[in-house]
């Protein structure tokens, strides 16, 4: 199940050439994610995370089911999660570890355990649509919410923010 909830962006350099990176979950311990490029949209990709000194594991801070952001400005950001939803502006020079001088941002909405009404479960993407970022993820509804009797962890749902890391508001 290694394509389980993949990603893909794009990203263009100066000279107009594009590079496309996937996030598959890499299907090592904690489930990390791999992160494979290609300069074409149906590949092949070859993956560039592999750990040097451990070369079945990845390395990054990107986890289960990831999103990658490239924003408009050029500023790149991961967003990931399994039921605690996690946000970082990314390093573009490596697409999967955070960028220096900045932090992860834990909890970025609540989970579906916590207090409050996003109910984060797993399944991050990102978009920007005009001037507002949307999250969207699974969510795990409350038992007899939405006239469902017993509790669901795949309902779709989303959050808006003018920032991509938030503060977010609930769709």
């Amino acid at each position: 199940d290694v394509l389980f909830a993949p990603d893909v962006t794009v990203t263009t350099d100066a000279d107009g050439k594009k590079t496309y990176y996937l996030f598959p979950n890499n299907q090592g311990g904690g489930r990390n994610s791999m992160i494979a490029k290609s300069d074409r949209p149906d590949g092949p990709f070859t993956v560039c995370n592999w750990h040097k000194e451990r070369p079945r594991e990845t390395f990054g801070c990107l986890g289960f089911d990831p999103a990658v952001f490239v924003d408009d400005d050029g500023r790149v950001y991961g967003y990931w999660g399994f039921g605690i939803s996690h946000g970082a502006e990314l390093d573009p020079a490596t697409m999967c570890t955070v960028k220096p001088g900045t932090e992860v941002v834990e909890n970025m909405i609540s989970g579906y355990r916590q207090e409050g009404i996003f109910r984060f479960f797993e399944a991050s993407s990102i978009r920007k649509i005009e001037d507002k970022y949307v999250f969207i993820y699974s969510r795990t509804t409350a038992e007899g919410e939405d006239g469902l009797p017993n509790a669901s962890n795949y309902t779709l749902a989303y959050a808006y923010s003018e920032h991509p890391l938030g503060p977010w508001t609930y769709g």
